[in-house]
């Protein structure tokens, strides 16, 4: 609920690429229909990243990760 009034609070998913464990096959970045992953190369070949302002928690990309390296989390948004 929410704290001020009486209405709940919407929830809200967006995903999360652990960067670590990331191979940067860019699988993720390849079908992602809103393209919101970007990848930043380095010299071990790099690794993708998500602008989560932009993400909608559609899981599409969780489906693509060979390495599993992507989550989903939930936020409340009003």
């Amino acid at each position: 609920m929410d704290p001020i009034g009486d209405k709940p609070l919407k929830k809200r998913r967006k995903a999360v690429i652990n960067s670590k464990d990331c191979l940067g096959c860019r699988n993720c970045y390849l079908n992602c229909r809103r393209k919101v992953i970007g990848h930043k190369k380095n010299f071990l070949g790099g690794h993708c990243f998500i602008n989560e302002d932009r993400c909608t928690g559609c899981g599409n990309c969780l489906k693509m990760c060979i390495n599993k390296c992507i989550s989903l989390t939930e936020i409340n948004s009003d």
